[in-house]
């Protein structure tokens, strides 16, 4: 009798679906009898054939991503993930953070999302020297130059690799990661706001992690940072989904951890009502390693909402904001916190799209068009208009300085100013380079005290 491989059983139950850009086949199991999963078995239209009675499947009400069958909608609306919750908690009031206060977006028409192809060769040059023009006009107000090294994280890698139990184990990706979480974790140290020695001992901290994922960075921060910054301090991680494998269940064994994981989207976070109630005074740390977009914007307007509002309360609160900055093509005109100081730069509100796509000039570049003959048209353009991609990385990255500048800006508007510096004399900006480009390209952190 031949003896039959696991792996070919399993292989013969996969999904058959193949994913042309992860080049493979769908790796969801299929029930006996059908060669597709049941989401694409409705992507392909199966009807009444050998793969069993049709069943159509259609996008669930409260999250377009996934799909349930259509004689189960109700069911599934009962227990999709999605859900809101039967009762709002003190801290929730929808999109209390999407604007500035006062601001009425209700009448207005959201504006159409141009493309950098419609427009043509002039207009896109003259786009292009008017983002180079407030780059220079603004680097040295608000950021160290690009290329200046970043501080030296090597006594904090070193605590992480020690605290690491997987690290022979460990790929060049994963090590990234640590390496960011290594320069953040090494900067808060520095940052005289924490290290005072003036500071009582019994200052109430709170480290706050807004788009926490899976916890990484409050994960380390509770291992390694120095023992007197942990001292009396309280974790608390803030994200809009709901994550397996969290890395704060490593912490359960850990003595007397003050921890709160808040499943919230940042818009609707009203967060003065997370922060500790009982103290007069202490000291707030909002961070995140590469927040999103439009998802920066939201955590800075709502830190400078719930200081608005704590200021009756609260005799002392010092806060400080540490956010890795990143994808800011996916930033939006309506969430961004920047307006003032982009349309004072000559920049007009429809042109905002258009910034905010050259953005990905740096971080994407040229990639592999199904349109061939499209791809093959762009490399065109750019010949003619002698832009090189090294000349288009660079575009790239001071749209996105000229994005953050907008959000530094915001914060300097809220009396938020750069950290003290260790030596006396010395300035620092609002922005930095944290870690090398090597490490990854989008390696500028936004800092921030008050």
């Amino acid at each position: 009798m031949e003896e039959v491989k696991f792996s070919d059983l399993l292989n013969k139950n996969r999904c058959s679906y193949f994913l042309l850009r992860k080049r493979r086949r769908c790796k969801m199991l299929t029930p006996e009898g059908f060669k597709f999963c049941a989401g694409h078995r409705n992507l392909i239209g199966d009807g009444t054939t050998s793969e069993g009675p049709h069943r159509p499947r259609v996008p669930c009400p409260l999250d377009t991503k996934h799909t349930c069958y259509a004689d189960q909608l109700e069911k599934h609306l009962s227990k999709c993930n999605a859900r809101p919750p039967l009762f709002s908690p003190p801290y929730y009031s929808k999109n209390i953070n999407a604007k500035e206060p006062g601001e009425d977006n209700s009448s207005r028409v959201p504006l159409a999302s141009l493309s950098l192809s419609a427009l043509s060769d002039s207009e896109l040059m003259d786009l292009i020297h008017r983002v180079n023009r407030v780059y220079s006009q603004n680097l040295k107000k608000f950021m160290l130059s690009e290329g200046e090294s970043p501080p030296s994280v090597t006594s904090a890698m070193e605590k992480i690799l020690a605290n690491d139990e997987g690290t022979n184990k460990r790929e060049n990706s994963s090590l990234r990661h640590l390496k960011q979480t290594a320069a953040l974790m090494q900067m808060v140290e520095d940052m005289c706001c924490l290290s005072d020695a003036s500071s009582p001992e019994d200052t109430r901290r709170v480290f706050l992690e807004m788009g926490a994922g899976r916890g990484g960075l409050t994960f380390w921060f509770q291992r390694c940072l120095k023992n007197e910054l942990k001292m009396n301090a309280s974790f608390i991680l803030v994200d809009r989904a709901s994550h397996r494998h969290k890395q704060e269940n490593r912490l359960k064994d850990s003595p007397g951890i003050r921890l709160q994981r808040v499943r919230i989207d940042i818009s609707d976070l009203v967060l003065s009502q997370l922060l500790p109630k009982e103290e007069k005074s202490f000291q707030l740390l909002v961070t995140s390693k590469h927040l999103c977009g439009a998802a920066t914007d939201l955590a800075l307007r709502c830190v400078v909402n719930s200081l608005v509002s704590q200021k009756e309360r609260i005799e002392r609160i010092q806060s400080c904001v540490l956010i890795a900055t990143c994808c800011h093509h996916q930033c939006d005109w309506e969430s961004y916190c920047g307006k003032e100081f982009f349309l004072s730069s000559g920049f007009k509100e429809q042109e905002f799209s258009l910034v905010s796509r050259l953005t990905s000039w740096l971080t994407c570049g040229l990639q592999k068009n199904k349109d061939k003959q499209n791809a093959r048209a762009l490399e065109d353009r750019y010949t003619r208009l002698n832009l090189p991609i090294t000349d288009r990385e660079e575009v790239g990255r001071r749209a996105k300085r000229i994005l953050d500048f907008g959000r530094c800006h915001f914060l300097q508007k809220h009396s938020f100013r750069p950290p003290a510096p260790k030596v006396p004399g010395e300035e620092l900006p609002f922005l930095c380079e944290y870690v090398t480009k090597e490490v990854t390209v989008e390696n500028i952190v936004l800092r921030a005290v008050i």
